[in-house]
């Protein structure tokens, strides 16, 4: 006779963590960014959350203008269904003066 192994709660809660993590969507997720993002955005880091289905994205833009429309853009493309600015700032070490910024975008369930 064998015995079905019994799992603890937390057990199971860091199993489904690790498969969530090991499904997360780059592919789809990196096509959509690649296809969408406008030359006037350069991409400096992509933090996933697999578990709150986000991706922190930190960028720059070379005016506000132009953060501001790839904010408004991002949630229009799907698997995005939200965009949200949660941080800028203007380098003024950069004789460019480009606008940092930061945006948590959340996409829709399943791929």
């Amino acid at each position: 006779i064998t015995r079905a192994a019994t799992l603890s709660p937390t057990e199971i809660d860091a199993i489904n963590g690790a498969i969530s993590r090991l499904n997360f969507p780059w592919q789809l997720l990196l096509r959509t960014l690649e296809e969408y993002k406008p030359k006037s955005i350069a991409l400096l880091d992509l933090a996933p959350d697999a578990d709150r289905r986000t991706l922190g994205i930190t960028a720059e833009a070379k005016s506000a203008e132009d953060m501001l429309d790839f904010v408004a853009g991002l949630k229009r493309q799907q698997p995005f269904e939200e965009a949200v600015l949660v941080k800028h700032e203007i380098i003024e070490q950069d004789p460019n003066r480009p606008y940092r910024f930061r945006v948590e975008a959340r996409w829709t369930g399943s791929p």
